[in-house]
């Protein structure tokens, strides 16, 4: 039995009776579970005073104040929560991106260090199908680039 099942059946045992007048009793059995009802099982078992339940008392200008106080808690903390849960959403997009950029920069760079021979491609419309082989230094510069790209991207 869950244990809010428990506490209802108790509530019930123990506040029903009262409301109708009747007596409570409270015993313990064999196993030492505690047990209410109405009438007692044995002579062992112990009469309870249960009071009825009071009746709330009407809205105050006190209690008015403190749901006010209470409602602007509320708000404030929901309002936290969401600007909590933005910038975690902001983070892991952020995450995400330099991973990406990581992982692209790490092949490039690979790349680039097993090529035979680096080369580029003219720009020139009509030279655009011609490539032109990239120099020692060209390539220790676009190997240089690139290492900077992975030490700016991986962590």
């Amino acid at each position: 039995m869950s244990c809010r099942r428990a506490a209802a059946l108790i509530v019930l045992v123990a506040f029903g009776p009262a409301a109708a007048g009747d007596e409570v009793y409270r015993w313990i059995d064999d196993t030492g579970r505690v047990h209410y009802g109405d009438r007692p099982p044995t002579e062992e078992a112990a009469p309870v005073d249960v009071e009825a339940a009071s009746q709330p008392e009407p809205d105050s200008p006190a209690t008015e104040t403190r749901r006010t106080r209470r409602e602007r808690l509320l708000r404030a903390f929901e309002k936290e929560r969401r600007e909590r849960r933005a910038r975690e959403r902001r983070r892991e997009r952020e995450r995400e991106v330099r991973a990406h950029r990581c992982a692209v920069a790490r092949s490039n760079l690979r790349e680039v260090q097993s090529a035979r021979y680096l080369y580029e491609e003219e720009e020139e419309e009509e030279e655009r199908d011609r490539r032109v082989v990239l120099s020692d230094g060209e390539r220790r510069e676009v190997t240089r680039r690139w290492r900077e790209a992975v030490r700016n991207w991986c962590d």
